[in-house]
């Protein structure tokens, strides 16, 4: 999904949901120059992904969550954090805040930045 640059937000309001786009459409989105800078997003449930998402530079965190659920194929360093990537379906989203700095994304309407996306702040 396209976001605006150095944001979450998306880039068009209309995208998402259940929508398909076709790979030409998609192709013209990221040509466009107003678009070309932005980041982008990578949704959950659809794409069968759950990111553990971890808001705090804590690296024993990161253990206990490799501990609970097991390794991962993919761990991304954030700005903050780290997104830990699993196979998953048929799941939803989840938080556990306030104890630990911890989302869970993995609903169909859930996303994440793609890794190499830049936000400020």
């Amino acid at each position: 999904m396209p976001l605006l640059q150095d944001t979450k937000k998306p880039m068009i309001k209309e995208f998402g949901g259940d929508r398909r786009y076709s790979e030409e459409t998609v192709r013209q989105w990221a040509a466009a120059p107003q678009k070309a800078a932005g980041n982008i997003g990578l949704f959950m449930g659809k794409n069968r992904l759950a990111v553990v998402d971890i808001d705090a530079d804590d690296p024993a965190l990161l253990e206990w969550v490799l501990d609970e659920l097991g390794q991962s194929p993919a761990i991304v360093r954030t700005r903050r954090g780290w997104h830990v990537y699993y196979r998953a379906q048929n799941l939803s989203g989840a938080s556990l805040r306030p104890r630990h700095l911890i989302d869970i994304k993995a609903g169909p309407a859930d996303y994440v930045l793609a890794p190499g996306s830049v936000r400020e702040g």
